[in-house]
């Protein structure tokens, strides 16, 4: 559930010998994930009525060609934390994106590769109080960062932007904008 700041959070194994951290529910690494499946095994505590769960995830990472990266397109969409967007539990977000991208630019689902899904950098005043989860969901920013080998970027981001409006009528998706793409130097931001 949501209220991920009230659990305790433990990485009992990792296959492979990568070395994970896990904080407020969220897995991350700061080393370059080799091509290959990992296996992480989590301990999940809710510490208030001494209850706990294991949680095991399968991760598979590919190697991605760098001419993948340098002609990535981005989707801007508002209302979506990357953590929702994934979320089977909150009805897949990232399936209704997926079939929109495929539906607008005319191609196979299975053709589009995610590269990176990123929050987007938002000011906010550290004086302000924090806002509830709902508020600052529907505000929030994320960047999907996607490759689509049919096209070059500056084609799909052009049908993406006529488009804009119809991915709220048609797949309940805030899409703001297509732009530029954020990788740099074949590299693309965490």
């Amino acid at each position: 559930d949501w209220y991920r700041a009230d659990r305790l959070y433990s990485i009992r194994r990792v296959s492979r010998g990568q070395i994970f951290n896990v904080s407020n529910g969220i897995l991350s690494t700061a080393e370059t994930l080799e091509p290959g499946s990992y296996t992480i095994d989590v301990d999940v505590t809710k510490p208030n009525i001494e209850s706990s769960a294991s949680s095991r995830i399968q991760l598979d990472v590919e190697t991605i060609n760098s001419e993948h990266v340098r002609q990535a397109s981005t989707i801007r969409i508002q209302g979506e934390y990357p953590e929702t967007l994934i979320d089977p539990t909150l009805g897949y977000p990232l399936d209704r994106l997926l079939n929109a991208l495929a539906s607008f630019l005319s191609v196979n689902i299975h053709s589009i590769k995610i590269l990176a899904i990123r929050r987007v950098f938002q000011y906010h005043n550290p004086y302000d109080l924090p806002k509830p989860f709902e508020l600052d969901k529907n505000e929030i920013l994320t960047d999907v960062i996607f490759y689509v080998p049919a096209f070059n970027q500056f084609e799909v981001e052009h049908i993406l932007n006529t488009n804009l409006d119809l991915f709220q009528s048609r797949f309940k998706i805030k899409a703001v904008a297509s732009g530029p793409n954020p990788c740099n130097n074949y590299l693309c931001p965490k």
